[in-house]
């Protein structure tokens, strides 16, 4: 693979428009993301998380994405009982990676995971079905709205390696 080409808005600001492009219809496209966080040993713990950028499933949530195409803002929900969960409150420090595998297609992102409080964005957040998860509904305490603001995202296609820090200004987008 090619070296990691860092793209800056200020220089290049149409390669990092349609990179952004790029990068968001990988994300809304996949139905599932790979979350990694640490255990108790410091190694890295991956699983599968639904991805609530997937336009297919989750049409409903679209708005709650709106204005954070600069900031790639990510969401999740998992259980407060998780080991996730547990892992994310000791160190919040985790890496999400969404694919096309087959393609050699992805898009890997860093930051720091958030546990979100807000009872009215929880209840956005919120799809029907759910229950089966969360039996306790959305205000259940065992229903938990994880945020990440990526600081870096790494985008991996045809053989290239681009990068960018995040936030993006959003006169970039």
């Amino acid at each position: 693979m090619a070296d990691i080409i860092e793209l800056d808005p200020q220089r290049d600001p149409v390669a990092v428009k349609q990179l952004l492009a790029d990068m968001l219809t990988l994300l809304r496209s996949e139905m599932a993301f790979y979350l990694s966080t640490l255990d108790d040993e410091g190694y890295p713990d991956t699983r599968a998380i639904l991805n609530l950028r997937y336009v297919k499933m989750y049409p409903g949530l679209v708005p709650l994405f709106a204005g954070h195409d600069h900031d790639m803002m990510l969401l999740f929900t998992t259980n407060a009982s998780s080991t996730k969960f547990r892992q994310l409150e000791k160190d919040p420090r985790a890496s999400i990676y969404v694919c096309r595998s087959n393609e050699f297609h992805g898009l890997r992102f860093l930051g720091e995971v958030e546990i979100v409080r807000d009872q009215a964005f929880r209840e956005q957040v919120w799809q029907p079905g759910w229950e089966q998860y969360y039996p306790g509904g959305p205000r259940s305490e065992d229903y938990v709205v994880m945020r990440m603001l990526p600081r870096v995202a790494k985008y991996y296609h045809a053989l290239r390696c681009r990068e960018l820090r995040l936030p993006l200004p959003e006169a970039a987008q």
